[in-house]
């Protein structure tokens, strides 16, 4: 399963990293929660209309330290990364931790 979850959070970076909303609408579930580098709570909308919006632009994205933990039909993932990017018109530069939950359902994650 580990390399899978890795394949999933490679798709995950590029997706992110290139603004790819068809591949981020794929990757991320409905009822997405992301908590943002400020603090503040998004939805798969949001997150996708942010990218659409080119609200989110990424320069670099390299992950590092991940930690994948396996739990019956779904993956945690802990990982840091080195971001070079701008959010809102303002720069978004630095090293953040992410976690991660992938689950399968129905035979996709």
């Amino acid at each position: 399963m580990i390399p899978l979850i890795e394949a999933l959070e490679e798709r995950l970076r590029l997706a992110m990293l290139y603004s790819d909303t068809t591949e981020l609408s794929q990757l991320l579930a409905d009822d997405l929660v992301f908590t943002n580098h400020l603090g503040q709570r998004m939805d798969k909308l949001q997150e996708l209309d942010f990218h659409r919006q080119r609200l989110f632009l990424f320069h670099s994205i390299e992950l590092e330290a991940m930690q994948i933990s396996p739990i019956q039909q779904a993956a945690v993932v802990v990982v840091t990364a080195q971001i070079s990017g701008m959010f809102d018109g303002e720069q978004a530069n630095g090293r953040f931790s992410f976690s991660r939950v992938w689950v399968e359902l129905n035979g996709r994650w």
